[in-house]
């Protein structure tokens, strides 16, 4: 079965048989009793039965978004168009930020090349005056591969679209021409696209992704229309048309209940856009900004017409149809209630039960196997299908998981992640950088140079060190080459060449660390020869409370909670870190981590570190645990003397299943009957001793600590054996990315973004960075905004006083807090949605992209405003990380150089804080390697292994009289050439060389000799050290492998015999062997005539030696 039953059904009722007769005879019809997703399915049961566009109109926002996702399920996502929400005015004059435009666009777009579909508007989308459907046709340039364009013409028209011409096409709006080949991003579109010519004839034409630059697919042609790439052409450029004028008249408008529409419209000419207009109107241009509401409904008169309305009052309409449909209930997870219900209506009905996954079919079919049910009556349906109903007319019940387990609507997730500054970004060097050269020390960057090696040309890396001495780093060593990176402002000490002190220092380093390593093996290792209690299986409860989780587990998510719970039935006591951002579901795995050992009779105790945590964990343990008989409760001075006196008596007696608490917990005279599970969150803000101390006491107990900090990536590897660690890293499905400005201070902004989020029933931080002007701050937003209640909190207030004004704040006794940094870090409050930070360009990038991080989860629309005093009195580093906080607000996607920042933080937090001073003189890159190299001669020490140098494959020398660079005409940017030259110098593999040289020709096109030479440069070298050769010369008409000392010297007559005979059965053409008088034995290969380039040849001798 599938939603196309469920479809038929619904076709083949008489209400709607009744629909599509009155709207064949073009009446207006008035309808009621819509209900669930009987709503998108009635629309796609219209947009099949006509084949011409339906027009579906709401002022509520939670259908619009059921409706989509319904639509896009039961018709596919091509034929559903969407017109976006545009936001609202709020600081600046723009309507919409980059996704909102890239989404309009992409709607006039598929209009424009599609004329049939279902198309959802948002009711305030109707107020805004757009180009015409004429002037969008008119912007059209067009290219398909073999035709034959000017490619002057094409550079000029995309300029003229309003395409910004960047060094690399990355983002919407952009551009890039490299030689022949022009790359564009257009807004509307999910790839950009790259069009290669050949003179003026288009070669080919690919997309790409925007943060590899590699092409993903072959097309034969593509249309790119206009940009429009400021708002204001769309606001005072003439701009007169609607959204609803570009449909013809007999498409179908289906308005959803008509008074919200017409609240929606009258709330959004009520709530401060007269203001924007009439700013317009004072910078002496003429007309207004939007359609009236009289406007509106005049040009939704020329349409074919239905409206829905819950109650029809009225008794003149002509014809009222009826669909008499029910909301379907909430179960909340209730499975007798689910099965009664199911029960009564299975007798005359047919009932569909919608779920997302297989698996979760098979769960639900088992709920009904011994129940009082016609098991014929119901069907089992993998479907996406939102909201269930009941629909007498078709004899048709459906239940949809969502309401069975009390979820919420899944959320929209974005069809990729764009704009994210990927790793190879992160680290392009740039001329003042500085540098750790793994040998020599820390450097000062100074730029690509070229040097002549036997009459030729090689470029290399200049490198200053202290007293101006430099290095010159050929192509061969720049992978000895980082970048330095430590924490945010920190300026290392440049090193001395020639110096042993670099050497003395590393060495140094890996002896520390090893000490520290050696405290943290031994200390986890006692803990795992200590018995500990194996926890049973997963429960029939446990896989009812995982199912019941209102939001779809992340990757991370789901695999954290499984590694917490297979450590929880290992017969040794479980020691888990669990790291990841606040709000990314540690919580959740906690909760399932304490539930399971609940169900074998254990107690569980969660340490937070302050008393609103605490309360905050309290509220969502219970909820969670609400259906089961799990008692909790709460230590911490929310609490009575009597009442935790109570509390602690309960403990000792094994009546309390789960207390969460602060410090308290630490008191000795709290003891428990069976404690089995040991919770600790936020272990950072946690000293060592306390944490040692707790875990000296319950020395046989599971331990789950959980951290806000990220641990990066490369220590969690090299630690993995000696601390056992889950990483949540990916952000939840219902983000979105948070709208960041820029903005001068301006009291009538702060005004109007705080009212903006009041208005909408949200909360607003307001971040004002000074303790001694705070409370003069917060008196000017009194002020300004006396519509608000407003609190102040900082950290050097009382902390009983702080906590309550938290918690005041956490349960909306006050509109806007105004704080300092203390918000960066702790409580998690999803109805602040709105952040305002003064004087942002004093924060470092990292601190900038926590503070964000403190508002959107809730699944709504986030805004973050950063003012500064001046936009012109800014340094350059400062209006450089604005820059980017504001370009890249996707969540999880750009955030390199902030995580990075933070990894480092993590780096201390793990280790000790005393290894902050070695990220400092090493950075980053390098100390994190360090403690991989220690952390192995560590487990080598342990096994009673000799611990020896590593050894790597030879150095190969190769003598030839060509150039072998990258050329600037080629490519022009230099840090794209050190990007491309570093790659090469890190690769150890040939595929890998050859990935890269496809990548090259792909971005910039057909390479010149120069570049050819370069790559077959790289790949011999790889391709010689495999096949044993140490040096390779070439000649005029051929060139000899000189074979290193493993042949060379080998005792072993059968190994230079098979090297021989393989030699002889997979070489082809004139060869002979040779033996030379300094380089030994070899292979003399003759190179044909007709070969002109003698590198490509050789590589490709070599290559065939390989197979």
């Amino acid at each position: 079965m599938t939603n196309e039953d469920i479809l038929n059904k619904i076709e083949q009722s008489a209400p709607l048989t009744k629909l599509i007769s009155q709207i064949q005879n073009k009446n207006r019809v008035f309808i009621k009793g819509l209900a669930g997703s009987l709503r998108a399915l009635c629309l796609a049961a219209l947009y099949r039965n006509f084949h011409k566009p339906v027009i579906y109109i709401t002022g509520d926002e939670e259908n619009e978004e059921v409706v989509r996702d319904d639509l896009e399920d039961l018709l596919g996502e091509d034929q559903v168009v969407f017109f976006p929400r545009l936001r609202e005015f709020a600081a600046k004059r723009s309507l919409f930020d980059d996704h909102v435009k890239n989404e309009l666009l992409s709607a006039i777009q598929n209009l424009l090349e599609k004329s049939k579909s279902v198309v959802i508007i948002p009711a305030k989308t109707l107020t805004n005056k757009f180009p015409s459907i004429q002037e969008f046709r008119a912007s059209r340039l067009y290219f398909e591969v073999g035709k034959k364009v000017d490619f002057e013409f094409v550079k000029k028209q995309l300029s003229e679209q309003g395409f910004v011409r960047e060094n690399l096409a990355e983002s919407w709006g952009e551009m890039s021409i490299r030689g022949g080949i022009v790359d564009v991003f257009p807004y509307g579109t999910d790839y950009p696209y790259r069009i290669e010519f050949f003179g003026d004839v288009i070669e080919s034409i690919r997309t790409y992704d925007p943060n590899t630059q590699r092409s993903v697919n072959q097309i034969h042609e593509v249309a790119v229309y206009s940009q429009f790439p400021e708002e204001e052409d769309f606001e005072i450029n003439g701009a007169q048309s609607s959204v609803l004028d570009y449909f013809s008249d007999d498409a179908i408008l289906f308005l959803d209940e008509k008074p919200l529409i017409d609240k929606s419209l009258e709330e959004f000419f009520g709530n401060g856009d007269k203001k924007h207009s009439q700013r317009i109107k004072k910078q002496g241009v003429g007309g207004d900004l939007y359609f009236s509401q009289e406007k509106i409904h005049q040009k939704l008169s020329r349409f074919i017409r239905i409206e829905h309305n819950s109650f029809l009052t009225e008794q003149n309409f002509s014809q009222i149809i009826d669909f008499s449909a029910m909301e379907q209930d909430s179960f909340h997870g209730n499975v007798k209630l689910l099965r009664k219900k199911v029960s009564a209506l299975a007798k005359e009905n047919h009932v569909f039960f919608l779920c997302r996954r297989k698996e979760q079919v098979s769960r639900l079919q088992d709920l009904f196997e011994d129940a009082d049910v016609d098991l014929t009556k119901l069907q089992f349906v993998v479907s996406g299908l939102e909201k269930g109903f009941v629909f007498q007319h078709a004899q048709l019940v459906v239940f949809t998981e969502n309401q069975f387990y009390g979820r919420r609507s899944r959320w929209r997730k974005r069809k990729k992640i764009l704009h994210g500054l990927t790793v190879q970004q992160l680290n392009a060097l740039a001329v003042g950088d500085f540098v750790v050269h793994v040998d020599k020390g820390i450097g000062i960057y100074r730029g690509l140079k070229k040097i002549t090696v036997l009459e030729h040309e090689r470029e290399c890396l200049s490198v200053e060190y202290r007293d101006g001495d430099m290095l010159y780093v050929p192509l061969e060593r720049m992978n000895r080459i980082q970048k330095y990176s430590a924490k945010e402002g920190v300026v290392p000490t440049i090193s001395k060449l020639g110096s042993k002190d670099w050497d003395r220092l590393k060495k140094r380093t890996k002896e520390r660390i090893k000490d520290v390593a050696r405290k943290l093996t031994m200390l986890y290792a006692k803990r795992k020869i200590k018995p500990g209690y194996p926890f049973s299986e997963d429960s029939l409860w446990q896989k009812e409370l995982e199912a019941s989780f209102e939001f779809e587990d992340t990757p991370d998510q789901r695999k954290a909670a499984e590694e917490v719970k297979r450590d929880m039935e290992k017969s040794y006591p479980m020691d888990r870190l669990v790291c990841g951002d606040v709000g990314f579901g540690k919580t959740e795995v906690a909760i399932r981590a304490a539930f399971k050992a609940v169900n074998d009779n254990k107690q569980v105790a969660v340490l937070v570190p302050t008393t609103i945590l605490a309360l905050q964990h309290y509220d969502l343990f219970k909820k969670r645990l609400e259906k089961f008989p799990v008692r909790i409760e709460m230590l911490s001075r929310f609490r009575t003397r009597s009442e935790q006196k109570y509390i602690i008596e309960k403990l000792a007696q094994g009546k309390v299943d789960i207390v969460i608490g602060t410090h308290r917990l630490l008191s000795k005279d709290i003891q428990f009957k069976d404690l089995g599970l040991l919770i600790i969150d936020e272990e950072h803000r946690f000293g060592v001793s306390k944490k040692e101390k707790l875990k000296a006491k319950y020395v046989n107990v599971d331990v789950l600590t959980m951290s806000a900090t990220p641990i990066p990536r490369t220590l969690n590897m090299a630690l993995l054996g000696i601390r056992d660690m889950s990483l949540i890293a990916t952000a939840p499905q219902n983000r979105h990315p948070i709208h960041t400005e820029i903005g001068q201070f301006n009291l009538d902004l702060i005004r109007n973004a705080i009212l903006k989020e009041v208005d909408r029933g949200g909360q607003v931080f307001f971040v004002h960075n000074r303790v001694g002007t705070i409370d003069s701050m917060a008196n000017i937003i009194r002020r300004h905004v006396p519509e608000v209640n407003v609190a102040v909190a900082h950290g050097q207030m009382d902390e009983r006083q702080l906590e309550k004004i938290m918690w005041d704040f956490a349960t909306r006794k006050y509109h806007c807090l105004v704080s300092t940094m203390i918000i960066e870090s702790g409580l998690d409050i999803p109805n602040v949605n709105t952040m305002i930070i003064n004087r942002a360009d004093r924060f470092g990038l990292s601190q900038l992209y926590q503070l964000r991080g403190r508002v959107g989860r809730a699944g709504r629309q986030a805004f973050a405003y950063l003012l500064v005093p001046s936009v012109k009195s800014l340094t350059r580093n400062a209006l450089k990380r604005l820059r980017i906080i504001e370009e890249y607000s996707d969540l999880g996607a750009g955030f390199n150089i902030a995580m990075r920042d933070l990894e480092i933080r993590g780096a201390g937090n793990l280790l000790g804080t005393e290894q902050s001073g070695h990220i400092v003189a090493l950075g980053y890159d390098l100390y994190s390697k360090i403690i991989e190299e220690a952390i192995n001669e560590l487990k080598l020490e342990q096994e009673g292994k000799e611990i020896t140098e590593t050894v790597s494959l030879p150095e190969v020398k190769i003598v030839f009289e060509e150039d072998a660079f990258l050329p600037d005409e080629y490519i022009t940017r230099p840090e794209f050439k050190v990007d491309i030259y570093r790659r090469l110098a890190n690769e150890s593999e040939v595929e890998k060389v050859l990935e890269i040289q496809e990548e090259v020709v792909d971005r910039f096109g057909r390479m010149p000799q120069e570049a050819k030479n370069l790559f077959n440069f790289v790949l011999l070298k790889l391709l010689a050290q495999k096949n044993d050769f140490k040096t390779i010369k070439f000649w005029e008409k051929h060139f000899v492998c000189f074979f290193n000392d493993r042949i060379a010297k080998a005792t072993s007559r059968e190994l230079i015999e098979n090297k021989i005979s393989w030699i002889i059965d997979k070489a082809q053409g004139d060869y002979q062997f040779v033996q030379g008088k300094e380089e030994g034995f070899g292979i003399k290969i003759l190179i044909p005539a007709l070969k002109t380039d003698a590198l490509e040849f050789a590589k490709d001798f070599l290559m065939k030696l390989m197979k």
